[in-house]
């Protein structure tokens, strides 16, 4: 009997223990998370200092505005709390929130590279959509088969890749753009039926809000975007393209929808 109870409080006792140790794990995942974004942003800072001509980028004087009033000045005090801190930091000094915006954006390759813990928070985001909007498809899925395809050796990879690529970017616009939705947040500017390249705007504009990014800015990232997804469009139709063209759309792409999903993200972790 004695034995049994012993049994019972050893089992209660080791789901203790597995559960303190998935919560280290997640604990030490995080911190490794910030302390990543926190190196960005100091060598950001560090450039800023030694370069002049960083400063005749307009990006960086948005960047230091939406750093100072985005990271918080207090210390997070459980898990849920650091996974926001984390979040919210991540905005300020991501590529996906500061390049994408920038005039120099595609100067070098390694520029439009999303970094590997910026792409699984991608494809977590997008079986997010995925999941609330039942019935599009598993988009995270849908990138990663973009890459295989564009990797492939068969002669329709570019056009399969771009499809599918532009095939992800099509469905969150027609969830987040949609004509009742623009008429809702009383968009001025548009036509009675807004546009492609006005639905894009939108999404653009509204996930640059914690930027401060400027009229121009957003106006040029919008025309990123459209022309990569114009590109690929077009080239998912049947019209060549050159492999490194196709690549350079498709990142444009995925800076475009990390941008915009992870804004969206924070917006709904405000409102709870």
């Amino acid at each position: 009997m004695n034995m049994n109870k012993n049994n019972d409080e050893l089992k209660e006792l080791e789901q203790k223990y597995l559960l303190a140790g998935e919560y280290g794990h997640n604990l030490q995942k995080e911190g490794i998370k910030i302390r990543r974004v926190a190196d960005k942003g100091l060598e950001t800072i560090g450039w800023l200092k030694s370069d002049e001509k960083a400063w005749q980028d307009p990006s960086a004087e948005a960047w230091i505005i939406g750093a100072n009033a985005t990271i918080p000045a207090y210390s997070p005090k459980n898990l849920n709390e650091i996974s926001s801190y984390g979040l919210t930091i991540g905005i300020t000094t991501s590529t996906a929130s500061t390049l994408f915006l920038s005039p120099s954006y595609l100067q070098n390759k390694k520029d439009y590279d999303l970094n590997e813990d910026e792409l699984a928070e991608l494809d977590g985001y997008l079986a997010e959509f995925s999941h609330e909007f039942r019935g599009i498809g598993d988009l995270a899925v849908l990138r990663k088969g973009a890459w295989e395809s564009f990797y492939s050796a068969t002669e329709v990879n570019l056009m399969t890749a771009s499809h599918s690529m532009r095939e992800i970017l099509s469905k969150i616009i027609s969830k987040l753009a949609s004509n009742k939705t623009i008429e809702n947040n009383k968009v001025n500017g548009f036509k009675e039926k807004a546009t492609l390249k006005d639905r894009i705007e939108f999404l653009i504009s509204d996930s640059s809000k914690k930027v401060d990014a400027s009229k121009k800015m957003i106006d040029m990232a919008t025309k990123k975007c459209f022309e990569a997804y114009t590109r690929l469009q077009e080239v998912a139709h049947g019209s060549s393209e050159l492999k490194q063209e196709v690549e350079a759309c498709m990142k444009i792409t995925e800076h475009a929808l990390l941008s915009i999903l992870r804004f969206r993200k924070l917006r709904f972790k405000k409102k709870a």
